[in-house]
């Protein structure tokens, strides 16, 4: 075999070099046919050879052998409800995080005065425990149910709404620990509708619950709603189609599940928390509020006040007692520059009068 040189024919030197090395009946035989992947010819177009560019064919096949191309996007598509709207969640949660974030706060704080409310539940060592918040479309479908449910509607000027809903299983838990129920079993049977004295039970209950909920979403948003009664208002057509923001907070260490849904319109919340957040006190420079510490104030303990006429304040003389109202150990007022701050309980310290702080008044 000659050594290749600049001019020399590569496609022959590679046929000397088969030559010596394999046997000459494999250079005999006919090459295979190639497949036409729809190169085009020179100075020609592609050929259509009714091949998309990765091989499936126009007729349905796709480039796999397959007998038909597979819809994802069909597949994954089901068919909704009449009135059921499907929305992106993952879109909406970004503008309504303020929404969720108060939400969440709110259910902390339902949690934690259930306690108050219900005292029963320490007897049953049992407590409530808020969920994840979810953000929901459309009007609140409480879920299915065997017993009867009840639900407090709250709601505020513009088609602000908000429930507090009870399933089966705490309705019963509600009626049983307001009557004195002993032991760490529930029993009662609860017929399909609640009676009326059942009704006036759960109404004076959770009303105070309710209130609870409602104190929960001011101190996280300052959204104020009221108490509009046990039957769901009639809404508007933009109000049933609101986004809405919903916790569920269960109470855990019993043999079943009640549940106290937290429902709040998400629109709403999420002008008010973004109102009370712009609101909030800025942090400012620390050299400022180094000097502001060091101007002095007036601090005043006011022992109490007391009305008289013109008269008995003319004839006042050396000597004479004025009485003032409450006793000795009630709180007195403690008033920093004209305003009420603090209460404290007056005190003997090292030989003079003192006051002790017990509260702080926090406007």
């Amino acid at each position: 075999m000659s050594a290749p040189g600049d001019d020399d024919d590569w496609g022959a030197a590679y046929a000397d070099f088969v030559s010596e090395t394999e046997p000459k009946a494999a250079l005999d035989e006919a090459p295979a046919e190639e497949e036409d992947y729809g190169v085009p010819d020179a100075g020609e177009a592609f050929s259509d050879t009714g091949a998309d560019a990765f091989g499936g064919a126009s007729d349905g096949t796709d480039a796999f052998g397959g007998a038909e191309a597979y819809d994802y996007a069909a597949a994954n598509y089901e068919e909704l409800p009449e009135g059921v709207q499907r929305i992106d969640l993952v879109q909406l949660q970004r503008p309504f995080d303020g929404a969720v974030q108060s939400m969440e706060r709110a259910g902390i704080a339902f949690a934690r005065t259930a306690k108050r409310t219900l005292p029963f539940l320490l007897r049953y060592r049992a407590q409530v425990t808020p969920t994840q918040v979810e953000l929901v479309a459309g009007d609140y479908e409480p879920p299915l149910s065997e017993g009867p449910t009840f639900a407090i509607y709250l709601g505020a000027p513009g088609g602000v709404r908000g429930i507090l809903h009870l399933n089966t299983e705490a309705v019963v838990l509600v009626l049983e620990g307001a009557l004195g129920a002993s032991g760490s079993g529930f029993e009662m049977q609860l017929p399909p509708t609640l009676s009326g004295a059942q009704r006036a039970v759960l109404g004076r209950v959770v009303s105070n619950l309710a209130t609870d909920l409602i104190a929960g979403i001011r101190d996280a948003s300052g959204l104020l709603l009221q108490v509009q009664g046990t039957e769901a208002p009639v809404l508007s057509a933009s109000a049933r189609t609101g986004e809405l923001v919903v916790c569920a907070c269960y109470v855990e260490g019993l043999e079943f599940q009640p549940c106290f849904t937290l429902v709040c319109s998400a629109s709403p919340l999420e002008a008010s928390a973004r109102s009370a957040e712009s609101r909030r006190p800025q942090k400012g420079d620390p050299r400022m509020r180094d000097a502001l510490v060091e101007v002095p104030v007036d601090v005043i303990a006011e022992l109490g006040r007391v009305r008289i006429d013109l008269r008995r304040l003319l004839a006042l003389k050396v000597g004479d007692v004025i009485r003032l109202p409450g006793s000795m150990d009630e709180p007195v007022v403690v008033r920093v520059s004209g305003e009420e701050k603090f209460r404290g309980i007056p005190k003997i310290s090292r030989g003079q009068l003192a006051i002790e702080i017990v509260t702080r008044h926090d406007k």
